[in-house]
């Protein structure tokens, strides 16, 4: 059976720096363990052991507002400061809703961060957002079907498929769906990585949906937030 993980919020965490004052331009991030073969990490921002420790696969934190900036960031193996991804230097511009995901293979060495740039704009009355996240390394693109019909088509593990992120966000009716999910290849039964059927989608809520794990075990996880 796959295995679907519902999260909240995972982690209740500090901020990772100081966070600017109300009336100043925020920008805010989450950060997500999507590498099935990594040992939970530590993140350090700008050299510094940030309050992000410890965090295991498939675990996301709650979102963490900061000053807009260019930050250094570094994932090491927990306990460990010999870096598994960086340092590398991100852009956070203000008004911006990020998750910032580790995927691939720590033994392969395509251990990578993800950046998906969420839509937390206001939305319809009766409307409900949904991103969807390929990060299963070595897997097909996938298609999305609602009710038997195409929502999401030929989505690609991160930088697959020349420039595509990995992800794509759409708009829907609040509801009640049938959702599957196929390799791009056949829609037929042997080729469905995943059936998620009287799937709640609440009004005004935001929905981050993310394939991970390996082509063998895959995994989805549903982090709802209510806007």
């Amino acid at each position: 059976m796959r295995k679907i993980v519902w999260l909240t919020i995972v982690l209740a965490l500090l901020a990772l720096v100081p966070v600017a004052a109300q009336d100043e331009p925020v920008v805010h991030i989450r950060v997500a363990h999507f590498s099935p073969d990594t040992p939970a990490v530590d993140v350090y921002i700008n050299g510094s052991l940030s309050d992000v420790q410890g965090l295991a696969f498939p675990n996301v934190t709650g979102w963490i507002t900061l000053e807009p900036g260019t930050y250094q960031l570094a994932v090491t193996a927990a306990g460990d400061t010999a870096p598994a991804i960086g340092p590398a230097s991100f852009d956070l511009p203000a008004d911006a809703w990020l998750t910032i995901a580790a995927v691939g293979s720590l033994e392969e060495g395509t251990l990578k961060p993800a950046i998906v740039a969420e839509d937390y704009s206001e939305m319809a009355e009766g409307e409900t957002r949904v991103t969807v996240f390929h990060g299963i390394e070595g897997a097909q693109p996938v298609d999305v079907l609602a009710g038997g019909s195409a929502v999401i088509e030929v989505l690609a593990f991160p930088g697959a498929l020349g420039a595509n992120d990995g992800a794509q966000t759409l708009n829907v009716p609040a509801g009640i769906y049938d959702l599957e999910v196929f390799l791009t290849a056949e829609r037929l039964e042997q080729f469905r990585l995943f059936d998620l059927p009287d799937t709640i989608l609440v009004a005004g809520t935001n929905y981050f949906v993310a394939a991970v794990g390996t082509p063998a075990e895959p995994q989805v996880v549903v982090i709802p937030t209510r806007q």
